[in-house]
């Protein structure tokens, strides 16, 4: 994280570019170290050096953008992320201002209301700046593209492109979502749009209705759902995994996966090495059961996938160990009735018997 933040310092500000490599030299594996020491080695003490080396010298402030907050890492590494950005502000002198943007979740406004209180400002970015107008540009040009390259006609109309704009809710992610779902080069973009323009959320109060609607329709056109929850819970949980291992996870071929996931282009970020989603809205849709339905996935599938391999492994032993006895006399009393209750959820498309064996054989205590 910081050693990109680092290199960039060093090419805004090369005074600081001697400091930062020698820091690297002095600590080879830093890049390794936990996000504190890393701040700590290649911001903090790197403009410590510079000015005392350089008594004389005034840099002029630099601006450091930081956007998506709320999408890096963990909720427990985004807060120490803010406080270690605020100490520095508040007990030194580093030449550097932060313009860090997010959604405002709860542990992120709560940082910002008491560790950061005392450096920050919050700008809250609503009506006034107009987001509307901006997400309409982005729609009127990038549709205008997509119909004159593939030579459809007619174009799509004012009242299509505002119905788009509505539907939005100033959310700028909706608006990219739909675009790269009429952009398929599959599909036919009058008819893509047609489909998103004739979506009508059941829930129309939910800030995010018409966003889930629309993550919801895509989801759709994969039928094989426990494949997608399974695909999901490791995209979500290790962030952005690698092909080679999902293959080798699920035992299929890369060509396999890759038409299976054939339609989930506009919500997966997919190269050739690794998967990640464009935005973290639909990872909290997977979490929320209301919202996500049939595609529902445990926050505790997510939580034990997280846990590094060897502190699953020694939890396991532990665990295995002293409850073994107990696990042979009492298995029959959890998995039978949970065995009934998958069949009963499987009906009314919560689960299945197959989602609930295997989450037994995948996490088995």
């Amino acid at each position: 994280m910081f050693t990109t933040l680092a290199w960039q310092l060093g090419a805004s500000i090369p005074e600081t570019l001697p400091y930062i490599e020698l820091a690297l030299k002095t600590e080879r594996l830093l890049h390794t170290k936990s996000i504190d020491i890393q701040f700590d080695r290649l911001v903090v003490k790197v403009f410590e050096n510079l000015l005392h080396d350089n008594p004389g010298l005034r840099p002029e402030k630099s601006l450091v953008i930081i956007d998506g907050v709320d999408e890096c890492a963990t909720e427990q590494h985004q807060k120490l992320f803010l406080k270690l950005i605020a100490d520095a502000l508040a007990r030194t002198s580093i030449p550097l201002r932060f313009l860090i943007c997010s959604r405002p979740e709860p542990h992120i406004t709560e940082t910002f209301d008491t560790d950061m209180k005392s450096v920050s400002c919050a700008v809250v970015i609503d009506e006034e700046f107009r987001l509307d107008n901006d997400i309409r540009r982005y729609l009127e040009d990038e549709l205008f593209r997509i119909f004159t390259r593939r030579h459809v006609s007619p174009l799509p109309s004012d009242s299509d492109i505002q119905r788009l704009v509505s539907k939005a809710s100033s959310q700028f992610i909706y608006a990219s979502t739909v675009i790269r779902f009429i952009d398929d080069d599959g599909c036919n973009p009058r008819e893509q749009l047609d489909i998103i323009l004739n979506l009508h959320p059941v829930n129309s109060s939910s800030p995010y209705a018409h966003l889930d609607q629309l993550y919801i329709q895509i989801l759709s056109q994969q039928s094989d759902i426990r494949f997608l929850r399974e695909i999901f819970v490791l995209v979500i949980a290790l962030a952005h995994p690698h092909l080679k291992f999902i293959c080798r996870r699920r035992r299929i071929s890369k060509e396999e996966l890759w038409q299976k996931l054939g339609k989930m282009h506009s919500l997966l970020q997919i190269s050739d090495e690794d998967i990640m989603t464009y935005h973290r809205s639909l990872n909290d849709l997977f979490r929320d059961k209301k919202r996500s339905g049939k595609y529902h996935i445990h926050p505790l599938r997510i939580a034990l996938l997280r846990l590094p391999k060897i502190m699953k492994e020694e939890v396991y032993d532990l665990v295995y160990g002293l409850l073994l006895p107990a696990r042979v006399l009492m298995t029959p009393l959890f998995v039978i009735p949970g065995i009934f209750y998958a069949n009963r959820l499987a009906r009314t498309g919560g689960t299945s018997v197959g989602d609930f064996i295997d989450f037994i054989c995948l996490y088995p205590l």
